[in-house]
C-alpha cells in the first residue's frame, strides 16, 4: 500500500509539473492531449491505465482469497498425512496440539483399524484381515509392529492342544496361543498369494491387478490416489484370468489406494514374515527361564504328525512364492528408476503438430534459454548468449519486475521436479533398508538339546 501511494504520488506531481511548464513555457499542446500523455507515462511504468483499476490488479496480482486458500489447505494436508495419533487434549487451546491433532487426517473418513470388507467394498485403505493381527491400529506404521512382534509360528495355531504354557492354563486354549487361527506366518503367505499353484500351473499368467500391485510406480505415478472402485455390481472385484492361479487372493485391489497400499506390503516383505519359533522350543525354553518343570514329549500321533508335515510343506511353497513377489515388487523399484530415465527422453507430441520434443528437451530449454535462445535468430553481429540481457538492460522497471515473477514461477517448478526425485530417492533407499533388515532377520529358538 505504501509503494502504490508513493507511486500514486508521484503520479500527481509530474502531471503537476507537466501542467506548470507547459503554461511558462510556449504555447504548445494543449490540456486535450493529457490524457495520451498519461497514457504513454503509464505504459513506460508498465501498467495500462486504460482498464480499470481492479481488472488490472487482478491479471497482475491473481486472487488473493484463493491463493490464502491454496496455502491453508497446503498446510493442512501437509500435516494429515503424518502417519501419528498421539494422545492429545481436545480442550486445550495450545497451538502446538491444536497442530498434533491435524495428523493422521488421512484416514479419518475411513479409519485404518476397520476393514474394508466392512465398508461396503469401497476402495479405502485398511487393514486387511487375512494378514493383519488383532487389535487393528490407526496407521500403517503401528500395524506393520504388531505384526512382525505378534505374527506367530504354525504350530501355536495348528497344533493348540500343545499349548500350556503355565500348570494353571485354563479357558479356550487356541484364543491363549492364537488370536487369529487364519493369520499365523505360513498362513499370511498363503492368504496373500491365493491358492497353492499345481506344478503344472507354475508359469500361468498372474492376474493383472497383481502385477500393477507389484510395480513401483503404482505408489509414486498417481499425484491423487483415487478410493473410488470404478466398477459396480458382479464386476466389483479385479478382473481375473480364466487360467490365474491367484484367483482367491486376498490382497485384492479395486482402486489405485489398495494397489499403492498393497504394493508397501510386497515391498516391505509383510507377505512373507520372518521365520517364527516353534511353540514346542518355546515352551522348554520358557519352563526352563521360570523354573517350572519341562514337559515331557509325548509322541505325536498320526494325526499330528500328518498336520504339522503339512503345515511346513505349505508354509515352505507359500515363503517362496511370497519372497519371489517381494523381490519382483523391490526389483521394480530399480527398473521403475532406470525406465524414468529413458521416458523422459523419448519423443513426444502433445500438441499433436509441430517437431517431437520431450521432457529432457523442454526442461534444457526452460533452464538455458536466457543464455542461449535456440528460438529466437540471434541479431547480426551479436552474441546469442546476450539477447536476454540486451533485452533487460532496455526494459522498463516494472518489466524487469514480471520478468523476476516469471523466474521465480520457474525455479518452483524445478523445486518441484526435485521433490519428485527426492521421493524414488526415498523409496529406493527404503528398499535398501528393507534388504538389509532381512540380513539380520533373528532365527527361530532351538531346544537346548540341539
Amino acid at each position: 500500500m505504501k509503494m502504490d501511494f508513493m507511486r500514486q504520488v508521484g503520479l500527481a506531481g509530474l502531471i503537476y509539473f507537466s501542467s506548470v511548464s507547459s503554461n511558462l513555457a510556449d504555447p504548445g499542446p494543449d490540456l486535450s492531449q493529457l490524457p495520451e500523455y498519461l497514457s504513454n507515462l503509464g505504459g513506460f511504468l508498465g501498467y495500462n491505465i486504460t482498464q480499470p483499476p481492479l481488472t488490472m490488479l487482478s491479471t497482475l496480482l491473481g486472487g488473493g482469497t484463493s491463493a490464502e486458500n491454496i496455502q491453508q489447505t497446503t498446510l493442512a494436508t501437509l500435516l494429515g498425512a503424518v502417519l501419528n495419533k498421539t494422545i492429545v487434549d481436545p480442550n486445550s487451546n495450545s497451538p502446538e496440539i491444536a497442530l498434533n491433532q491435524l495428523t493422521n487426517m488421512v484416514f479419518k473418513t475411513t479409519p485404518y483399524d476397520t476393514p474394508s470388507t466392512t465398508n461396503s467394498g469401497t476402495g479405502s485403505v485398511t487393514v486387511n484381515t487375512s494378514i493383519n493381527q488383532l487389535p487393528y491400529q490407526t496407521n500403517p506404521v503401528s500395524q506393520s509392529i504388531l505384526d512382525l512382534l505378534t505374527t506367530p509360528d504354525f504350530s501355536f495355531c495348528q497344533l493348540v492342544t500343545q499349548c500350556s504354557y503355565s500348570a494353571t492354563t485354563s479357558g479356550n486354549l487356541a484364543s491363549k496361543c492364537c488370536n487369529q487361527p487364519h493369520t499365523y506366518s505360513a498362513q499370511i503367505g498363503i492368504s496373500a498369494l491365493g491358492t497353492l499353484p499345481a506344478p503344472i500351473n507354475i508359469a500361468d499368467p498372474l492376474d493383472p491387478s497383481i502385477i500393477q500391485q507389484l510395480n513401483s510406480n503404482t505408489l509414486l505415478g498417481p499425484l491423487l490416489l483415487s478410493t473410488i472402485n470404478p466398477t459396480t455390481g458382479t464386476s466389483s472385484s479385479p478382473s481375473k484370468s480364466s487360467n490365474s492361479w491367484s484367483s482367491m487372493s486376498s490382497l485384492t485391489a479395486v482402486s489405485q489406494a489398495q494397489a499403492a497400499a498393497n504394493f508397501i506390503r510386497y515391498a516391505s516383505s509383510a507377505v512373507a514374515p520372518p521365520p517364527q519359533t516353534e511353540l514346542s522350543t518355546y515352551q522348554i525354553l520358557y519352563n526352563l527361564a521360570m523354573g517350572l518343570p519341562t514337559p515331557q514329549k509325548n509322541k505325536p500321533s498320526a494325526t499330528e504328525i500328518a498336520i504339522m508335515q503339512s503345515a511346513k510343506a505349505q508354509q515352505s511353497l507359500a515363503t517362496y512364492l511370497a519372497t519371489m513377489r517381494t523381490i519382483a515388487a523391490q526389483t521394480s523399484v530399480g527398473v521403475a528408476n532406470l525406465n524414468e530415465l529413458l521416458t523422459k527422453r523419448l519423443p513426444q507430441n502433445p500438441s499433436g503438430a509441430g517437431a517431437p520434443t520431450s521432457q529432457a528437451l523442454n526442461e534444457y530449454v526452460m533452464a538455458s534459454r536466457r543464455l542461449y535462445d535456440v528460438t529466437i535468430p540471434a541479431p547480426t553481429g551479436k552474441n546469442p548468449s546476450t539477447q536476454w540481457v540486451d533485452q533487460i538492460n532496455a526494459a522498463s522497471s516494472a518489466t524487469v519486475q514480471k520478468e523476476i515473477a516469471i523466474l521465480l514461477s520457474e525455479i518452483n517448478y524445478q523445486l518441484y521436479l526435485s521433490r519428485q526425485q527426492q521421493d524414488r530417492l526415498i523409496l529406493t533407499n527404503s528398499i535398501m533398508l528393507f534388504q538389509l533388515s532381512r540380513l539380520v532377520t533373528p532365527q527361530p529358538l532351538q531346544p537346548p538339546n540341539q
